[in-house]
């Protein structure tokens, strides 16, 4: 993603060389008081690029070589023209070194810059015959350590945008209309600068409300919370292709110092679909019968209070945290003969729930344990059917289920989320659509096996099998489960053998000649996968069929000197729309 800056200088023919990864070398020709030429090498790949403007030959013809070795790039071009033709240019570096003047300073000045993007990446103008008459440029982000640049969230179509790095966000815009945002735009600050970045969205016509937010000197933002998919009334079938309210359906700023909120609100009659959620995992239930009950999915547990009667655990209450709330959701028995408060300390969550239910169907005994060392409390009595609630890959319990009638709690399960410890990285998915049911198998130690179907021309399903110690975990399958697939592949991993990377294509295989429909069953998907291990490579589809040909695009998964210990992704009842993975460096993994 590149940034254009405008161009200065007079009337000629327009040129745009284009974006490339970088500038080497510019020769520039000057003829009496003018710029008559300029040369460009440019390098993309491992390709050199060269492209000239304006006189053939110049009475003088000057380089300005850049040092490949020290990473240098042009961060600015400073310049002057005179009767609209450039009169002279200064090229200025990432390197400190002596700024050379290439022709006459004489006339008006300007600068090629980009605030928020330093690294100029190609130049466009316009020229005429003898003479370079007016100069612009692309300018890309350098990306330099300590900062990120975490992928984008949201849908899969439109135009790629970026303001660039800053040193904070002042003021954000929004527009939005019915209930999608439609329009966003920020103001930064570099130094004593104000920056104004431009409006992404739909421009072309005003909706109906706008927002703004500014913020204090000492503000910064430190998170965006967000929701992409469609608010419709219920019981009107989604339409995933509409435009009744399809796009990003909430956004949230939070700062050191407060909460900005567009949209996002619960209106009754209504209800959302779309991506927004922790991914977690269902475990459980344990125990009897009873009104079944599900707390859903927090950030963390913070307390447990557990009531018993006689020989059973006669009511829980759970104190969650979501954000800066406090959520307290009771079960069971409104007064206990004994109730006991199990407190976590702020870092600490519960890791899995030990427990014995009897034989009349009811919860006798809880233990709670924690990601912290601590004395075992028994809350009741153990008696009756051992019982654990855990999630293998799964470490951090942020949600309780299961089933209760007015004097006891009959059944217990839970939901749990993964704790991504460095040196464990989360890889971003990769594929189509968003608009899936998102799926985690969480953190292993390896995979085992790794099982495939597909149809025609797609990967319907996958299914992998995990080491965990001395153990094997199964993970879920992921995709179309409702009906068998036409072909099926398995690969079995030796015990030393692990996958190193993942590649895919997502899009279509059709016939050459028929015009592609991204919305037809016609092998709309995953096209090809291929793993990678430190011993071999299994690959399923991709071949090359003559007569056919692919649209669409190709993704790698893995870092150098990991190996891959989850899968996660995105799947619908139809087929399995994205992967991606959990990887650990191999010394550690």
């Amino acid at each position: 993603m590149a940034k254009k800056v405008e161009i200065y200088g007079g009337f000629g023919d327009e040129f745009d060389d284009g974006v490339y990864d970088s500038v080497r070398k510019v020769c520039v020709g000057v003829d009496d008081d003018r710029v008559s030429s300029v040369e460009f090498e440019y390098r993309k790949g491992n390709q050199t690029i060269t492209l000239s403007q304006g006189k053939t030959s110049s009475q003088e013809r000057k380089e300005f070589v850049l040092d490949h070795a020290r990473g240098e790039y042009i961060k600015s071009v400073e310049g002057t023209y005179d009767e609209y033709f450039i009169s002279s240019l200064t090229f200025i570096t990432s390197v400190e070194r002596d700024r050379e003047v290439f022709g006459k300073a004489v006339g008006t000045k300007f600068v090629l810059k980009a605030k928020g993007f330093d690294k100029l990446v190609g130049f466009r103008g316009r020229s005429y015959l003898g003479r370079l008459n007016a100069l612009g440029a692309h300018f890309a982000v350098v990306l330099a350590p300590p900062v990120k640049k975490p992928e984008a969230k949201g849908g899969n179509f439109g135009d790629v945008w970026d303001d660039g790095v800053h040193d904070n966000v002042c003021k954000i815009k929004v527009r939005r209309c019915e209930e999608s945002v439609e329009m966003v735009k920020f103001k930064y600050v570099n130094g004593t600068e104000i920056v104004s970045g431009d409006a992404h969205g739909d421009t072309s016509q005003l909706p109906f409300v706008k927002e703004k937010f500014v913020l204090s000197g000492d503000e910064y933002i430190t998170s965006v919370h967000a929701h992409y998919g469609q608010k419709f009334p219920v019981g009107q079938s989604v339409n995933l292709h509409g435009r009744f309210c399809d796009g990003i359906t909430m956004l949230k700023f939070k700062t050191n110092k407060d909460t900005y909120q567009v949209l996002g609100a619960e209106t009754e009659g209504y209800e959302y679909v779309g991506t927004s959620k922790t991914m977690a995992k269902k475990v459980g239930i344990y125990g009897g019968i009873g009104e079944e009950f599900d707390d859903g999915v927090y950030d963390s547990v913070r307390k447990v209070c557990v009531g018993v009667d006689g020989d059973r655990v006669s009511s829980v209450e759970f104190e969650y945290g979501k954000g800066n709330q406090t959520i307290t959701l009771s079960h069971g028995k409104k007064s206990s003969q004994e109730r006991k408060e199990f407190v976590l300390d702020h870092d600490e969550y519960i890791k899995s729930v030990e427990g014995t239910f009897h034989q009349d169907y009811f919860i006798s005994s809880l233990t709670f344990i924690t990601s912290v060392e601590r004395d075992r409390e028994v809350f009741g009595k153990e008696v009756g059917t051992k019982f654990v609630v855990k999630a293998k890959g799964f470490d951090k319990l942020v949600g309780f289920r299961g089933r209760s009638s007015l004097d006891r709690l009959n059944a217990l399960g839970a939901h749990f989320a993964v704790v991504l410890t460095p040196p464990v990285k989360k890889l971003e998915s990769k594929g189509g659509n968003n608009f899936r049911n998102e799926w985690d198998d969480g953190i292993h130690d390896n995979v085992r096996k790794i099982k495939v179907k597909r149809y025609q021309e797609s990967v319907e399903i996958v299914q992998f099998k995990y080491v965990n110690g001395t153990e094997i975990v199964l993970g879920d399958a992921h995709g179309f489960t409702s009906q068998p697939p036409m072909v099926k592949e398995k690969f079995v991993l030796s015990e030393d053998e692990y996958i190193t990377s993942v590649h895919g294509h997502y899009g279509q295989k059709f016939p050459v000649g028929q015009s592609f429909n991204l919305y037809a069953r016609y092998c709309n998907g995953i096209t090809m996968l291929k793993f990678k291990t430190n011993k071999d490579t299994y690959q399923v589809l991709g071949a090359e069929t003559e007569g056919y040909e692919y649209v669409g695009t190709s993704f790698v998964l893995g870092e150098t000197g990991h190996k891959i210990v989850g899968f996660h992704g995105k799947s619908s009842t139809f087929s399995l729309a994205q992967i991606g993975v959990y990887v650990s460096p191999i010394n550690n993994a």
